[in-house]
């Protein structure tokens, strides 16, 4: 299963994240090679939508995205 962050940017996550805010907190989590973007992950109404080995998640806070990241599933 892929390691990478996917980080969604669709027209909701775009709108809701105008500044690139989650891409900035990842950057500061992990390295910038394993962070991507893609398309809508249907979470549109929790915006800042990632995925991550397989799950999707909304992260709007770094605490949550680095929950995501340190999940051992």
């Amino acid at each position: 299963m892929s390691k990478k962050l996917y980080i969604c940017r669709g027209k909701s996550c775009k709108k809701a994240d105008p500044k690139k805010k989650l891409e900035k907190l990842a950057n500061d989590i992990i390295d910038k090679k394993h962070i991507k973007k893609t398309k809508c992950l249907g979470i549109c109404k929790s915006a800042f939508a990632v995925e991550y080995k397989g799950q999707v998640h909304s992260c709007p806070t770094k605490s949550e995205l680095e929950d995501v990241l340190n999940a051992k599933k």
